[in-house]
């Protein structure tokens, strides 16, 4: 019972991978695949359409093949990849529709090089399961022979069948397979035909385009014969290059035409030898005497039967003229550029140089090797050791030319005194259309010199620091040495002025003389200190609205007294009801107008003195020159002056009129006593209070000055 169990489940097992056997046998291999690739390429080739209706030509031979094998019925049948199909019928009662491949008939017959014959097909047992008795019931007897194309591939098979069992003779079955092979030659026939008149369209056609383009070409287009350049045909841009009719071009010679026949006549032997030339830049005459620059590529070709060029002339005179424009332009900035006292480079995006002016490199001949080398190039020619500096420069430039973005760079570099060299040099990367850097202009500028001016003027500001740290020592030391006495002197001076003015007049007048020199050397030294504060920008000024007409009021009353001694008119502003503001310091301004008005009385002798304050018109600016100011106080327009009939001030003088120390009438003729500071203070607390100073006078015409300071909305 256990072995019969076992024999059972073997069985069923069997069973169970018999399907799967079967599968794995009728599977194809991979060069049945190939091959069965190549089939159906060869049956496309054909080009036979399953439903296409049936060709004479293979009707005949159906009938044919019908007669000579004394069957009832013929066929002629392809096989596809998946179906099969009729493509002529002849006679019997035999399907001729277009069917299913698998277990077909001729499936079976494109498997096997020779003929295959079925005398029975209900008693053959290649027929069980399919087979010409399946196809079609009425059919017992059938033989096939393959299509087989001349590369080998089965395409299909020529049949013969009847409806009663029979033999087919050997002689027969060699009739069946010339008749197969005739039906293989009329399909080569046809293809044959069929690529030939596609050669022949596409002959046309290429013929067609060639005139089209020898026609409409943008170039000069001839043909000419080598011996003696004759022009054999030409299209209607040769005649308008060389000013002709086509009639009259073709039959001429092309040497009429050629500036250097012998050159032509070079080129073109070397040509036949070599079957074409190219490129070659020539000069011809057109029939109206005008030379043209022409470029030709020529070709050896069969024209008519014989050798001849086919040459294409491009007038060029307008691109030589262009380049010799372009070169001229070029030489005439690259002459510029070696003029300019600044190192020029321009360089591709490799850091490879494309230019560079003689203040980069003064020697020519460097300057000729450098062209399309890097500076890396240029270190192993000299022999520096400095390579790892041209390395950074390189990725420098790399840098520059991924950012797109001019950038600057200080190099220092060792001189050929042993000191250094500051170098600032810059890169600028130049876009093309496309967006991409095409080239980098690198220019250098040698800020050596300035560097040492730098160093210096550091140097001598030091110094002067120093200097002035001194000079505001001793004049402290002087302030505080000679204030002292020179206060006991004074206040000494009047004691004995007032003890002596009743007994001894003339020793009374003595001490009010020393009590007129203290205060003259008191304020002398109050204009030296204060003058060094200004210089270094010690003094400190607080900016506030300032009433200037009222300012300028006090300031004359301190002064009504002195003009009154010398019988001088003093005209002062009044009292209106709205005050003039302006945005200035209070007690700098009083010291500008003390000095103005005591200027005014010492030098005038007779007449008046007139202070007026006021608003000038947006844009007007006060009578005279300016003398002082910043560019601020152009639109100044609160002002304050001090007019005098005196002598006034001759044209020469005036421009040193606010200087230090300077005054008109100096040395032992002097007139007048002072130390000549009073302007230039002015002048300096003016400019600290963002103002400005004019000055109108004429020698003999009196003497006006007007400040102006910044309203108080400024």
């Amino acid at each position: 019972m256990e072995t019969s169990s076992r024999e059972a489940r073997a069985r069923a097992g069997r069973r169970e991978e018999e399907p799967f056997r079967r599968q794995q046998e009728d599977r194809p291999t991979e060069q049945q695949e190939r091959q069965e690739q190549e089939r159906l390429a060869a049956l496309h080739r054909y080009d036979v359409l399953a439903g296409a209706p049936p060709e004479e030509c293979f009707d005949r031979l159906t009938r044919l093949a019908a007669h000579l094998t004394g069957a009832p019925g013929a066929q002629i049948r392809f096989v596809g990849a998946g179906r099969q199909w009729a493509a002529s019928t002849y006679g019997g009662d035999c399907e001729d529709a277009e069917g299913a491949r698998a277990k077909s008939w001729c499936a079976r017959v494109i498997e096997t090089p020779g003929v295959e014959v079925v005398e029975d097909a209900r008693q053959d047992e290649r027929c069980a399961g399919g087979g010409p008795a399946a196809e079609s019931p009425s059919v017992r007897f059938c033989a096939a022979a393959p299509l087989q194309t001349p590369s080998g591939a089965r395409i299909g098979a020529l049949c013969v069948f009847g409806p009663e069992p029979r033999s087919l003779s050997e002689d027969r079955q060699q009739a069946l397979r010339d008749l197969a092979a005739t039906v293989v030659d009329q399909l080569e026939r046809e293809r044959a035909l069929v690529r030939a008149r596609e050669a022949e369209a596409a002959q046309r056609a290429s013929e067609e385009k060639y005139a089209r383009l020898f026609e409409t070409a943008n170039d000069a287009i001839l043909i000419f014969e080598p011996e003696n350049e004759i022009v054999l045909k030409a299209n209607a841009k040769a005649a308008e290059m060389y000013g002709l009719e086509r009639s009259e071009l073709v039959g001429r010679s092309l040497r009429a035409f050629t500036e250097d026949v012998e050159r032509g006549e070079q080129v073109l032997d070397r040509a036949l030898q070599a079957g074409s030339f190219q490129d070659l830049e020539t000069r011809h005459r057109r029939s109206d005497g005008t030379l043209i620059d022409v470029l030709i590529n020529a070709t050896v070709i069969s024209f008519e039967g014989r050798e001849a060029f086919l040459s294409i002339h491009r007038d060029v005179t307008e691109r030589k003229r262009a380049q010799e424009r372009t070169q001229e332009l070029k030489s005439f900035y690259e002459n510029i550029l070696d003029e300019v006292p600044v190192e020029i480079a321009v360089l591709d995006p490799e850091g490879r140089y494309r230019y560079m002016n003689r203040a980069a490199m003064p020697d020519p001949e460097m300057r000729r090797w450098i062209i399309g080398k890097t500076d890396m190039d240029y270190a192993r020619r000299r022999g520096r050791d400095d390579r790892e500096q041209y390395r950074e420069r390189r990725e420098w430039l790399l840098e520059v030319v991924e950012q797109k973005e001019t950038d600057r760079r200080l190099e220092k570099m060792p001189a050929s005194d042993g000191g250094t060299e500051y170098l600032m040099r810059y890169l600028v990367p130049v876009t093309g259309a496309d967006g991409a850097v095409e080239y980098v202009i690198g220019h250098t500028v040698d800020l050596t010199e300035r560097k040492r001016n730098e160093n210096a003027l550091r140097e001598a500001k030091e110094r002067a620091e120093e200097a002035a740290q001194v000079k505001d020592a001793i004049l402290n030391n002087i302030s505080h040495e000679v204030r002292t006495p020179l206060a006991s002197m004074m206040g000494f001076a009047d004691v004995l002025a007032e003890d002596l003015e009743d007994k001894y007049e003339e020793s009374a007048e003595f001490a009010r003389i020393i009590r007129t020199s203290g205060e003259r050397l008191q304020e002398t030294l109050e204009s030296v200190l204060l003058l060094a504060r200004l210089e270094a920008d010690r003094l400190d000024l607080e900016s506030s609205f300032v009433d200037v007409r009222a300012q300028a009021r006090r300031a004359a009353e301190r002064y009504r007294s002195q003009a009154r001694e010398k019988e001088l008119a003093l005209h002062a502003p009044g009292a209106p009801a709205d005050a003039l503001r302006a945005r200035t310091d209070a007690t700098a301004l009083d010291r500008v107008l003390g000095s103005l008005l005591a200027n005014a009385v010492k030098f005038t002798d007779e007449g008046s003195i007139t202070v007026e304050a006021g608003r000038l018109p947006p844009g007007a600016s006060p009578p005279g020159r300016k003398m002082a100011g910043s560019g601020e106080a152009e639109t100044a327009h609160v002002f304050v002056s001090v007019r005098d009939t005196g002598p006034g001030i001759s044209g020469d003088f005036l421009p040193r009129l606010f200087e230090d120390f300077e005054q008109e009438s100096s040395g032992l003729g002097r007139q007048y006593q002072g130390a000549g500071l009073g302007l230039s203070i002015t002048r300096r607390l003016v400019e600290r209070m963002d103002g400005a100073v004019y000055v109108d006078s004429c020698q003999g015409g009196g003497t006006t000055v007007t400040v102006c300071l910044p309203p108080a909305g400024a």
